[in-house]
């Protein structure tokens, strides 16, 4: 049965701006919806229907409304609508995932994502995060300096004692509220987890023993083997972000 399992996630676009995902997901065991915005009428009524089997990604990096994501809400103002939808009972609190993805890995860019978590926590009641480092291709460089803005370092030209305060703040977090939880994508840290993992299994009421096998998506990906991609949007989408690993 294992090998049958589907869970979904919408990785290639964000829900925001389309529902195409929703036929697919019929299809699935569970999903992870990931959005950066306004979530549509139709996702909103999914999401209440099959409650029990979403996980929902609420990406908040920090930077919303700057040259970074121009079309994406404050990040302030992306908390509360997350609330608001948490408090109108479309999902629950536990399927909520706050994903500060990416982190500019700078003194301010760790700062910011360590705000963001903060508040997250202590005036929202928030547990569960989700980390990860920007991706400095190519065609990102290219867009920040058209953008007038200084390229920023990958992961690996940064200061290791950087990232080691940024993960003793972590740690912090870990020790005096046991209720948070740390995630990270490909990072090769102690927090990489697979977006799609035994945890999610379970939360979604699927034997967690059937999150076998490994997925194909990257060679650093920790998801399992039953991760099926349900949109397929290969542009940019209307946020714009700067980052975007989407090429032009």
């Amino acid at each position: 049965m294992a090998n049958e399992i589907k869970f979904g996630i919408t990785e290639r676009g964000d829900i925001a701006f389309s529902n195409g995902w929703i036929k697919k997901a019929e299809k699935c065991h569970a999903v992870a919806l990931i959005t950066k915005g306004k979530l549509t009428k139709e996702a909103l009524e999914y999401m209440r229907d099959h409650k029990g089997k979403v996980i929902l990604h609420a990406t908040i990096t920090g930077y919303g409304g700057t040259a970074l994501e121009p079309n994406v809400p404050e990040w302030e103002e992306q908390l509360d609508y997350i609330y608001h939808v948490v408090s109108k009972g479309y999902i629950d609190r536990d399927h909520v995932v706050i994903r500060v993805d990416p982190i500019i890995p700078t003194t301010k860019g760790l700062g910011l994502a360590y705000k963001v978590i903060s508040v997250a926590s202590a005036e929202y009641d928030f547990t569960r995060f989700r980390y990860s480092f920007l991706d400095v291709y190519g065609h990102v460089k290219e867009r920040f300096t058209k953008a007038g803005l200084p390229i920023p370092p990958s992961v690996k030209e940064v200061d290791p004692k950087l990232l080691q305060a940024f993960d003793g703040l972590l740690k912090v977090y870990e020790s005096e509220s046991p209720g948070c939880t740390f995630e990270s994508c490909a990072e090769g840290n102690r927090h990489q987890t697979g977006c799609i993992s035994g945890k999610d299994f379970e939360l979604c009421g699927i034997d967690p023993s059937f999150a076998t096998g490994k997925s194909t998506q990257r060679s650093a990906c920790m998801c399992c083997g039953s991760k099926t991609e349900l949109l397929d949007s290969p542009h940019r989408c209307g946020h714009q972000c700067l980052y975007c690993y989407w090429k032009d």
